[in-house]
């Protein structure tokens, strides 16, 4: 047991208990000085409170005590994790600062030292920050070296960290993730200061959810929750982090706990981004139905410079504005050249453009989705590329062919556990059977989706593979009325196809989906609801 007040302080550090350690360092400070090395503690224990006032005086006051005892080492390191805490809090300019004193000092009484090495991670953080991931690597693999010749832990987590990074930034994402893997192994273990533990499970989670590595991802979020759940007084994290989970929170289907965090994220003062926050905010109001909440999160997001897109062309797409969500969705294809955004931009131009019978330009994006997903690993993207491939080849009429694409990619995204995909795959799926001419298994595979669609509160594709329910209300997009009402009048496929300048495919598609919708099997039944419905 502590036997007096510093000691108490120190296992209250031990323990991980915030607030309460710097309650009890306070207390000491009223009567005594504190040391250097304990003002370190305190330092510590208040950037995990959230207590930036205290952080600050606790690590000047540590500094100048270790300089003041001729600790170059100590001194320097002090000045190194201030400079890491500021920047990780935005404060740039003055981490920068607190980076020169340390460099100062190295260059003065430490040259080639591991403190040389650590502020060598420093500068590749901001090569990295600069768009130059190439230096950036160079640095985080020499300050690796020579934090595994001296078995310096800290300095070979941070090192991992910013090489990884730097890896994943140059497209080589295998070795890229497994550095930040071999980074996580000193943060489970408990080896590492507090602070690099925290940044550390963000940023890996942030890389993971950026290459789409969802799984990974997944893993790590569930030991960042253990591991918060150990920390007494835990400041919540800083919105990026809480950005980050709350995609992972969206794939696995937990959608209301994914808005609240997104909603914190949008809240929270200076956010570097809080556009993305906005944006992904709008994306689950348009997942969830609710357009005017999704519009008013979209121009949020746009007047803090983030595009909202492509969520606000899906969400045209759904309001049957195909006449604006087409030309958008090209623009996008042709301005979003690389990364994580195109995935996106790819995986909503084979909807939008099937929708508006462009075979050919859907084939080339499906096309290149395949490439994509060919060159890495990764299951998400498998099952996005699988998806693609099988809509395009079911809207060319090849519906045993889309079959097995789609079925892969079902299974693909079981095994992730992405609920929503999921179903959504299963729609395609019942139109594949409907064109094989197996309705009773088809009309399985909806009803599976639509409850799905139901459990998670996805109005908006409820909305679009739901029955009618009552009189007027039609589950049908114009374009599909438009069709509906030539075929009623006695028109064949090739002359609604004439008549809408639409290929033949394309009009049978829009027959297909319909059936679909109505839980009707021909022509004819699809006419009297179009009569009975009051439609004409």
């Amino acid at each position: 047991m502590p036997t007096s007040g510093i000691e108490q302080a120190r296992a209250l550090y031990r323990e991980r208990s915030w607030p309460g350690c710097c309650g009890a360092f306070t207390e000491v400070e009223a009567t005594e000085s504190l040391g250097a090395p304990d003002l370190l503690l305190l330092a510590s224990a208040s950037v995990m409170a959230g207590r930036g006032t205290g952080a600050d005086e606790a690590f000047t006051g540590a500094y100048h005590g270790f300089v003041e005892r001729g600790s170059w080492a100590a001194a320097a390191r002090t000045a190194f994790w201030y400079a890491f805490e500021l920047v990780n809090r935005g404060a740039t300019s003055q981490g920068s600062g607190w980076a020169a004193r340390a460099t100062h000092l190295v260059e003065t009484h430490l040259p080639g030292s591991t403190e040389a090495a650590l502020l060598g991670c420093l500068e590749a953080h901001r090569l990295l920050e600069d768009g130059e991931p190439d230096a950036a690597l160079r640095v985080g693999e020499e300050a690796l070296r020579v934090g595994r010749s001296v078995d310096d832990a800290e300095l070979e987590t941070l090192s991992l960290l910013v090489a990884g990074q730097a890896l994943v930034a140059l497209r080589r994402i295998d070795e890229g993730v497994h550095h930040l893997d071999e980074a996580m192994v000193a943060v489970c273990a408990d080896e590492v200061l507090p602070e690099l533990a925290g940044t550390t499970y963000c940023a890996v989670i942030s890389t993971c959810t950026a290459v789409h590595d969802v799984q990974r991802a997944r893993q790590w979020t569930a030991a960042l929750t253990r591991w918060c759940d150990t920390q007494d007084g835990l400041a919540p994290f800083r919105a990026e982090c809480t950005l980050h989970r709350a995609e992972v929170m969206t794939v696995l289907g937990d959608w209301a706990d994914a808005l609240a965090e997104v909603t914190t994220a949008c809240a929270e003062p200076g956010s570097r981004i809080a556009g993305e926050a906005w944006y992904r905010r709008g994306e689950l109001h348009r997942l969830r139905g609710e357009d005017e909440q999704a519009e008013t999160a979209y121009r949020e997001a746009n007047v803090l410079a983030r595009e909202p897109e492509p969520g606000l062309t899906l969400l045209r797409l759904a309001q049957g504005r195909l006449e604006v969500a087409a030309p958008r969705v090209r623009r996008l294809l042709a301005e979003t050249l690389h990364g994580p955004a195109r995935v996106e931009v790819l995986d909503a131009a084979v909807e939008v453009l099937l929708e508006a019978g462009d075979l050919d330009g859907a084939t080339a994006v499906a096309t290149e989705l395949g490439t994509i997903a060919g060159g890495r690993g990764i299951p998400l993207l498998k099952a996005l590329a699988w998806r693609a491939r099988g809509a395009v080849q079911l809207a060319t009429g090849a519906a045993a062919e889309a079959l097995g694409l789609l079925r892969d990619s079902w299974r693909t995204w079981q095994e992730i556990e992405a609920p929503f995909e999921a179903a959504r795959v299963r729609v395609l799926v019942s139109r594949c059977l409907t064109a094989l001419g197996d309705d009773v298994s088809a009309l399985m595979q909806l009803d599976a989706a639509r409850t799905s669609f139901e459990q998670l509160g996805a109005l908006a594709e409820l909305r679009r593979v739901a029955a009618p329910s009552s009189p007027g209300n039609a589950p049908l997009t114009s374009r599909e009325l438009q069709v509906l009402r030539l075929v009623a009048q006695g028109l064949t496929n090739r002359q609604v196809a004439h008549t809408l300048v639409l290929s033949e495919k394309t009009v049978a598609r829009h027959l297909s989906n319909m059936y679909l919708k109505l839980g009707v099997s021909s022509r004819a039944a699809a006419t009297a609801y179009l009569y009975d419905q009051g439609l004409r």
